[in-house]
């Protein structure tokens, strides 16, 4: 049993809230862009949520269509964690349902399906398949072992494979974690990109000395915008129940970052590539893949499947494809509809990286002021704002006045020392 917050004002609304609810309550982890999203398609529903986080102002926490909770760490605090899901799910009436929105989430939830699973129902696949598309290194080896297109990827396993390595392959290429959020918290990049042979030894050398696997891996050449991406969310039987495609337009950081202006287009090739793939590894959940147009031959590569929900869930869900509430339905045994939706021309953005991305195209000549506002034409779905439930983008606006604010004392700090050591 989980007592951290026992006897705490909060906690005790949580459990009047769960005793008087008879209605299967989802559970929703990781409050940012990607859970936000999902807490609003579920709640403008009428589907009790439960949002978990451990990052205390994290904008999902503040949405009027969840109960959020502050919850430990599921990488740094196992026990904890999954102490409380199962402090929650004794006291629900009827068992609960967990949603597919984050990854670190789902694998330690899956470690314990079968203590959780009296609780809670889990549309999700086994830990091994979803280990297999999280673990980066695992993952290409099975795209090669079934024959899918991607980019070319090495495994070195010391720093003298890497040298062997750096002299005959053509650059650029990158150095990808192998599990890339706790690369990306120590170095607030998804990758580093090497040049020439002497980067690519360097860059190896600085991610495993921090304690990182990784793999050595080509650069599909072309811009951002042949970036493809599939959401879809396919049910026991990896029978695809819902499928939507869509574009990047631009992304933050450019080359390898996060999309910031998608837009809808229907790619009939791309989603039968990813769900031959799904049915091949009796995949059962909610995707979020992404592939790349090679130039060279005009093939379309897998870059990554995310075993979540992804950014844009609910641009799929303004086009009618609402992953989460279909998976949420298929749970708990309710008829599903399969939809296909083949809109295009509906856009999502992220306002305050789309204007960073803009102005780096801008200065660099490759995108003009009136292009740019061009871009933003049609209609939108926008990542954090909405009328019906606007008090996380006021609380993203906090955030980012505080991020703002320390990055700026660390740059003065920095600043002092240097005048001192001068």
């Amino acid at each position: 049993m989980y007592d951290g917050y026992m006897g705490s004002k909060k906690f005790n609304n949580i459990i009047k809230y769960i005793k008087k609810t008879d209605k299967p309550i989802a559970l929703v982890f990781g409050l940012g862009i990607n859970g936000l999203g999902v807490v609003r398609s579920l709640g403008r529903r009428g589907i009790p949520i439960i949002g978990l986080d451990p990052n205390p102002i994290q904008i999902g926490l503040f949405s009027r269509y969840c109960k959020g909770i502050v919850c430990p760490d599921p990488t740094k605090q196992e026990e904890e964690y999954v102490n409380l899901l199962l402090t929650l799910g004794e006291m629900m009436n009827t068992k609960g349902v967990i949603i597919q929105s984050e990854e670190a989430d789902i694998l330690t939830i899956l470690k314990y399906k079968n203590r959780l699973s009296k609780y809670y129902r889990i549309p999700i696949a086994d830990f091994d398949i979803i280990e297999k598309l999280a673990d980066k290194g695992k993952f290409y080896k099975m795209l090669e072992k079934l024959g899918m297109a991607h980019p070319k990827t090495y495994f070195p396993s010391d720093i003298s494979e890497v040298k062997k390595i750096s002299k005959k392959i053509t650059y650029p290429y990158i150095i990808k974690p192998v599990f890339s959020l706790e690369f990306s918290e120590e170095f607030n990049i998804k990758c580093f990109k090497a040049n020439c042979s002497e980067e690519l030894i360097e860059a190896y050398s600085i991610a495993v000395s921090s304690g990182h696997e990784v793999i050595i891996q080509e650069v599909i050449p072309g811009s951002d915008t042949n970036l493809h991406l599939v959401n879809a969310y396919v049910n026991h039987a990896s029978e695809p129940l819902g499928i939507f495609t869509f574009r990047r337009v631009r992304q933050y950081p450019h080359g390898f970052g996060n999309g910031t202006l998608c837009v809808s287009v229907w790619m009939p090739e791309i989603a039968e590539l990813c769900t031959s793939f799904l049915k091949k590894i009796k995949y059962h959940g909610i995707i979020d893949a992404e592939l790349k147009k090679d130039p060279r031959d005009n093939k379309f590569k897998f870059i990554e499947i995310n075993p979540r929900t992804g950014w844009q869930n609910r641009l799929a869900a303004r086009c009618g494809v609402d992953l989460p509430y279909m998976a949420y339905m298929d749970a708990i045994e309710e008829t599903v509809e399969k939809t296909i939706s083949k809109r295009e021309g509906v856009k999502w953005l992220y306002m305050f990286y789309d204007l960073m991305s803009s102005f780096e195209s801008i200065s660099k000549h490759e995108l003009t002021v009136i292009k740019w506002i061009d871009s933003l034409k049609g209609e939108k779905e926008y990542a954090i704002f909405v009328w019906d439930d606007p008090l996380p983008f006021f609380v993203s606006l906090f955030n980012l006045g505080f991020a703002v604010l320390r990055y700026s004392m660390r740059r003065s700090i920095s600043y002092a020392k240097l005048v001192v050591r001068g």
